[in-house]
């Protein structure tokens, strides 16, 4: 399949196959990121990620982490190409749009705080409390390309990332801390319901991500909405 070259207008970067597992991977730049592609017998993920960039400096980073930017910008990026994509491919089962987000805070309380806000039936004790971790999925009814029914899986956390510098030497193995960040964290998975037995109808197959990704903002603007 040379789905690659006609999407994205180059060759791979990379091309990783694993007969044993009948897996093919490819990966490449793309725009700010990261793109890849991994094709197994029962499935097809595209990958869009800030992750395995050797050129991203602190500058690019936000509050440390490395990232795409914002988060709809990131998607209007890689929007254009699925849709290309599904002009040459459209027999599908089940189809699902996921996305990790991130947003910057002080410190653990601090991001105790601010997911509050996105999350109302829950209540939290910022300066009490540790490990904190929702997961909720709150299905949605539509009629759009023949699916009835939508997946919204949302799951909520505050974490902590830190670097450690290891100086080893003759006799002894020194590790200094680098600064800790902390961010709230969203990862969503908006998909259509696993006991789809028909092939989803290939001229609706665009307007079914459009409502994923329109799902998948909504919860990232709004937070946990019934």
């Amino acid at each position: 399949m040379q789905w690659w070259a006609s999407l994205v207008g180059s060759e791979p970067e990379a091309t990783v196959s694993r007969t044993n597992v009948s897996l093919r991977q490819q990966e490449g730049p793309f725009g700010s990121g990261r793109l890849g592609l991994i094709l197994l017998p029962d499935r097809i993920d595209w990958h869009f990620s800030a992750a395995n960039r050797p050129d991203l400096d602190d500058a690019e980073k936000i509050g440390g982490f490395a990232t795409l930017g914002p988060f709809r910008d990131a998607l209007e990026l890689v929007r254009p190409l699925i849709f290309r994509w599904l002009e040459i491919e459209h027999a599908f089962l089940r189809v699902a749009f996921g996305a990790v987000l991130l947003q910057p805070v002080a410190d653990r309380p601090s991001g105790y705080r601010r997911i509050s806000k996105y999350l109302p039936a829950v209540r939290l004790d910022p300066e009490g409390s540790s490990e904190f971790s929702y997961s909720i999925n709150r299905p949605r009814t539509t009629t759009v390309g023949g699916v009835e029914l939508i997946n919204r899986l949302s799951k909520w956390s505050v974490m902590a990332s830190q670097a450690v510098q290891i100086s080893i030497g003759l006799s002894s193995t020194h590790t200094t801390p680098n600064e800790m960040y902390h961010a709230c964290r969203l990862e969503l998975d908006i998909n259509t319901p696993p006991n789809q037995t028909i092939a989803l109808p290939g001229k609706e197959l665009k307007a079914i991500f459009e409502k994923l990704f329109e799902l998948g903002d909504d919860i990232a603007r709004e937070g946990d909405q019934p």
